[in-house]
């Protein structure tokens, strides 16, 4: 049987716990959701972003890699995005308009359906302080910008 990495949650920190393909993961009234093999299904990644030549890089970058691209330009069509495709990865601009990516992380991370989806933090702020704001919030990692698009396929592909 294969097996997928998933990041847990505990205690704000995270990590790699090992999940049968296919198996049941986390449950809600409405739905079961499952985790199935990349080989399978084409995963789907959201790349939130409001500046377009990023947003365009990253996404050819990520369609190079295999994934379906969905894209968002500010915090609250993030939400709307995130709900109506369920990626299986988001990268999340921190500094973004109508609602920051701390706190479009909080609101998906309150919803059942994205509680282990990955989300990585893009922000230009390399502190720890921003490091560690992106985590509380519940992303699971975090990446610098300018994107070292090395890094982002290593942390991907972990």
């Amino acid at each position: 049987m294969q097996h997928l990495g998933v990041l847990v949650p505990i205690k704000g920190l995270f990590q790699i716990s090992s999940l049968p393909v296919g198996s049941t993961y986390g449950t809600n009234s409405d739905q079961q959701v499952f985790y199935k093999s990349p080989a399978t299904e084409q995963q789907t990644a959201l790349v939130v972003e409001d500046y377009a030549d990023t947003r365009e890089m990253v996404k050819i970058i990520l369609e190079q890699m295999g994934y379906r691209v969905v894209e968002a330009t500010d915090g609250i069509e993030a939400i709307e995005v995130a709900k109506r495709e369920r990626p299986s990865v988001i990268l999340m601009d921190m500094g973004l308009p109508a609602m920051d990516g701390y706190e479009v992380t909080k609101r998906l991370r309150d919803l059942p359906q994205f509680k282990f989806t990955t989300i990585i933090a893009c922000s230009a702020y390399n502190r720890w302080k921003w490091r560690a704001k992106a985590i509380a919030a519940g992303c699971n990692g975090f990446l610098t910008k300018p994107l070292d698009f090395t890094k982002l396929k290593s942390v991907l592909s972990s």
